[in-house]
């Protein structure tokens, strides 16, 4: 598996007049999730492209992580948001009864 970043540099590899060679600087690895096929895709990808989607990606990842602990400690309290909306169903329906 290559590094993290993997120079290319190959001939000039030019064949009607358009250029056939992987580009010469630094080309970062695809995110993880990405599938095979995009995976194989990557390198050909516009650098500002790639760029975005890195820059995506480590903003998702940062968010996901600072809202990771509410929503674990909101699980831990679901069991009680169902009983205490339940009970105020209950109440509310009792109450529009005796009107």
């Amino acid at each position: 598996m290559p590094s993290e970043i993997e120079a290319i540099n190959c001939g000039d590899g030019v064949e009607d007049g358009v250029s056939n060679t992987k580009p010469s600087y630094p080309v970062s690895l695809p995110p993880a999730r990405f599938s095979t096929d995009a995976k194989a895709a990557w390198d050909e990808a516009p650098e500002v492209v790639r760029a975005e989607v890195l820059r995506m990606e480590r903003e998702f990842t940062a968010g996901f992580a600072k809202h990771r602990a509410a929503a674990e400690r909101d699980a831990l309290l679901a069991e009680f948001h169902d009983m205490a909306a339940k009970c105020l169903s209950e109440e509310f329906l009792n109450h529009m009864n005796h009107l």
